[in-house]
């Protein structure tokens, strides 16, 4: 039980004192009135003591019969020489105990006659005797209606049997009645099973100290789901306890309950005029996908982002193309990245206040078709801004790019072309100048690079390092060769920040950067060129003749000389643009005994520069291969202590796999370990180089468990891909046919192989619609690897077209921030 605070019975001292002169009272004198008074008007009777039925003695407190003079007796006594007995005095008697019954109290107030008020103390006995023990003392003099209420919820609440939520409730009654009473009514509506901890709550939070709060409870558990009414009630009291914004919160809960009943509440800010009504018709209006959480978020950016609700409610989102509606209202609630600091973000949140209705302007004169292509460029590029001033320096140029690439001949599609927003952070206004006036041949060069999400997030990353050390040349080569920059961006973005800063600045020491073309003779220049491209495979800038007149072997016009030294000059561009790739790979392949770098080999070590887990181990086995130790995977330590583990696996059937065919194509499983590092490469998805799971890709090469199957053309061409794996529990776990849109017909192929091949290894085949049960895939060799869920036989082969797979690539800015649910990231270390 809560102990009461000492300043809620502030008389308590006095009743004490009163209560122990009534231990021993002789006759109803006036201090004995006083007492009684007090202990009435300040107490209730204890029903349930003992000694009920007791009453006060019959000759007690009746004064003592007095003798009338006469003329023979003046004295009122027998003669004049005896002297009159003194009276007896009564007996002292504990009133006490005969306070604590009807009959006791009536019995002590016939005694002290019409000064005694016992209304309210001969009404305890009417009432429930924990009721009047606990509960009435802090009501008795409140009206008849108050009481009723009180005693109405201590039926309806079971308090008769419910001793600790009594006494919690019993707490709160003596600390605020009246308010009190109004809580107690919502905890009513609350679940059984969560009312001791509701009341609980109330006390620690001291919010019964609000009377308004009540009705909000109420609300709060009509709309709460019951397995997350304890952390929505407790949020609403602390709302409450703080004076905060409840109107808010109660918007929230009503929204949470419509759309995202999970929703945690973990941070609730104030927003004085929420519009709750706008974000309504939001969330009606979402694809499922993302009808659960975007709501939720823009009522949490609202009460965290000044101006926020009004932008919502004046914002002409309902005008824009479906889509592009949809990718505006998800870029809203992504102000910045998520380790911004909050004074950052709110920075940030000042200066894209001010520009979102300049851009909403502009997204209203885009053809529908484009304004989804529209949004994604814009969102990313204010996405990877924080500064302030910044975003309001380049703001003019982003809106003459979307304009520009919102239209013919530009492609409608909005996937890759927002790499091209890199572009705008030169910090030479001169340099962004002639970006925009780049020729359209230009710009579409860039954007058909980054057609591939994971090519466009490396030709992001790597324009970004070009413009950062070397914007003058980049902004020359997108001029130029707006093709070779790309393909150099995604070379030099499938590294580490750190490294791509290191060998920018190392390539802008070298000597093919360091020279200027207009500055030296002909000879000079040509001399130069030669001796910083070496022995390296780059692009040789001079022209045929101008090699042969430095040799001597012709002869050239002043003219002619200078028009093939400008075309020197121009050609320049792509051979700094190769020494930039050509010592992106040297840094990847440092260490490794590899001679020529054939096609393959060059794919192994671009993915090798873009994983960041399972790096180490990708490492060990390329220099172990091209040393020559093929058996290196095969002989490793993780790999045959797996063996060992799960002894029910032929290793010859499950290394070298099965061969199927059938509708024009073959399925094998794959044993060429470059191959099977393209398994994303190939379809597209997120394991290719540059992805968001391209680790998984070393992984699926790395461990003794997982295999990759191909499906080839009778031309060799992949068609489609598909990982399997043993779990833990000796099942082939097949996962999901990549690309997601493969045809019908090559699914069932594989379903039909699947099922063969888990026959040939005899195991048993884990298929999900049977109900086989969960699984678990460790890593072997490999630290992290990232599962997706195990395919469905039916759905995603003979039934319909499962919903595309997370991590394909096919997810447009910005990225969701909800993944699905099934997929699980594996570690060997856990």
């Amino acid at each position: 039980m809560h102990r009461l605070p000492a300043g809620l019975y502030p008389s308590r001292e006095a009743i004490g004192w009163a209560w122990a002169a009534l231990a021993a009272v002789r006759s109803p004198d006036s201090e004995a009135l006083a007492s009684l008074d007090l202990v009435l008007r300040e107490t209730v009777p204890d029903c349930e003591a003992e000694g009920n039925s007791r009453v006060l003695p019959a000759g007690w407190g009746t004064p003592p019969a007095t003798r009338r003079p006469t003329v023979a007796h003046p004295r009122a006594f027998k003669g004049t020489k005896y002297r009159p007995p003194k009276q007896r005095q009564s007996a002292a008697v504990d009133l006490r105990p005969f306070l604590s019954s009807a009959a006791g109290l009536r019995s002590v107030a016939e005694r002290f006659g019409r000064t005694l008020d016992i209304a309210v103390a001969a009404q305890s006995f009417k009432l429930p005797p924990k009721f009047a023990c606990l509960l009435w003392p802090a009501v008795r003099h409140r009206t008849a209606r108050q009481v009723s209420r009180l005693l109405s919820l201590y039926v309806a609440l079971g308090l008769e049997s419910d001793e600790e939520l009594l006494h919690a409730l019993a707490y709160s009654v003596a600390a605020n009645p009246l308010n009190a009473i109004s809580w107690s009514e919502a905890l009513a509506e609350v679940p059984a099973p969560f009312r001791l901890d509701m009341a609980h709550a109330i006390i620690e939070t001291s919010a019964f100290d609000v009377e308004a709060g009540a009705a909000g409870l109420a609300e709060v558990c009509r709309l709460a789901p019951p397995e997350r009414l304890r952390i929505w009630a407790r949020h609403w009291l602390s709302v409450v306890r703080d004076r905060g914004d409840s109107s808010y919160l109660l918007a929230g809960f009503r929204l949470a309950a419509a759309f995202d009943p999970d929703c945690r509440f973990d941070d609730a800010g104030r927003c004085a005029d929420f519009p709750e009504s706008e974000i309504e018709a939001i969330g009606a209006s979402l694809p499922d996908s993302h009808r659960g959480w975007l709501p939720m978020r823009l009522w949490q950016h609202c009460g965290c982002f000044p101006g926020m609700a009004d932008l919502i409610r004046n914002s002409s989102w309902p005008k824009l193309d479906r889509s592009a509606s949809t990718d505006y209202l998800r870029f809203l609630v992504t102000v910045g990245p998520f380790e911004m600091t909050p004074r950052t973000a709110q920075r940030k949140w000042t200066a894209l206040r001010n520009a979102l209705p300049r851009i909403e302007r502009i997204l209203l004169t885009i053809d529908p078709g484009y304004q989804r292509k529209a949004v994604a460029l814009a969102g990313d590029w204010l996405w990877s801004w924080e500064d302030p001033d910044a975003i309001q320096r380049r703001l003019p140029a982003l809106l003459r790019l979307l304009e520009r690439l919102a239209a013919p001949p530009f492609s409608a599609a909005a996937r890759g072309s927002w790499t091209l927003g890199g572009f705008l952070e030169f910090e030479n206004a001169g340099h962004i100048e002639t970006f925009l006036q780049a020729p359209d041949s230009c710009l579409l060069a860039v954007e058909r690079a980054s057609r591939r999400d994971n090519d466009a997030r490396l030709i992001g990353a790597g324009i970004e390092a070009l413009v950062r050390q070397l914007d003058a040349f980049t902004a020359d080569a997108v001029v130029r060769f707006p093709g070779k920059l790309a393909r150099t961006a995604r070379l030099l973005g499938g590294v580490s920040a750190p490294l791509r800063e290191r060998i920018l600045r190392e390539c802008k020491q070298h000597a093919l950067f360091r020279l200027d073309p207009s500055a030296v003779t002909p000879n000079d220049l040509c001399s130069e060129v030669m001796a910083g491209i070496g022995g390296r495979p780059l692009t040789n800038p001079l022209p045929a003749r101008l090699s042969a007149w430095t040799r001597g072997e012709i002869e050239l016009t002043g003219a002619k000389l200078q028009r093939h030294c400008q075309v020197a000059a121009g050609k320049l561009v792509l051979t700094r643009l190769d020494l930039v790739g050509d010592s992106v790979m040297d840094f990847v392949k440092r260490g490794m005994p590899l001679g020529e770098i054939s096609h393959s080999s060059r794919h192994a070590l671009r993915l090798l520069g873009s994983i960041r887990s399972n790096r180490r181990a990708l490492r060990r086995f390329l220099r172990a291969w091209w040393a020559g130790d093929t058996g290196y995977l095969a002989r490793h330590v993780e790999t045959v202590s797996w063996y060992r583990r799960h002894p029910e696996v032929p290793r010859r059937i499950w290394e070298q796999g099965i061969a199927t065919a059938a509708e024009g194509i073959a399925i094998q499983l794959e044993r060429d370990p470059f191959e099977i590092l393209k398994l994303g490469t190939y379809v597209g998805s997120c394991l290719g180089v540059g992805g968001l799971c391209d680790d998984s890709a070393a992984a699926a090469l790395l461990d003794a468990n997982k295999k990759v199957l191909y499906a080839r053309d009778f031309g060799g061409r992949v068609v489609a891909r598909q990982l399997v794996a043993i779990s833990n529990a000796g099942q082939l776990v097949c996962f999901s046919v990549y690309p997601s849109s493969a045809a019908r017909p090559v699914k069932n192929a594989f379903a039909d192989h699947d099922r063969e091949f888990a026959k040939a290894l005899g195991l048993p085949l884990h298929v999900p619609a049977t109900g086989s049960g969960d699984y678990a895939v460790d890593c072997v060799v490999a630290e992290t690897w990232w599962d997706d869920g195990s395919w469905d036989f039916d759905t995603g082969a003979t039934g319909e077209s499962p919903a595309p797979q997370p991590g394909t690539g096919t997810a447009s800015y910005p990225p969701s921030r909800t993944p699905s649910s099934n997929r699980r990231l594996r570690s060997r270390r856990s």
